[in-house]
């Protein structure tokens, strides 16, 4: 059922959504934030989006790829450590 299929979809990428935000707004919530809790929430929720991914290829003298392992591969927690950054340069101090 399309219909179905579509509305999974999106109720997924409005739940991704909601995650990000929460740890957006969590880097300002000082003590109150479990960063712990919510990197866990978020790998375990969305282990396509947000999984730490590793392989290592082994090559002999010639260069050939022989056994292939796991290299590490992060996928969009560079891209939310950016925009904590960002938005903490911005925010201005609070008294």
């Amino acid at each position: 059922h399309t219909e179905f299929l579509d509305a999974i979809a999106r109720a997924r990428e409005l739940s991704l959504a909601w995650w990000e935000m929460q740890g957006k707004d969590g880097i300002w919530a000082g003590k109150e934030f479990n960063a712990n809790a919510y990197n866990l929430q978020i790998r375990n929720r969305f282990p396509d989006d947000w999984q730490e991914r590793s392989s290592v290829a082994i090559h002999n003298k010639e260069g050939e790829t022989f056994k292939t392992e796991t290299e590490t591969k992060v996928t969009n927690f560079d891209e939310l450590r950016a925009v904590f950054a960002a938005k903490k340069a911005t925010k201005p101090p609070t008294a």
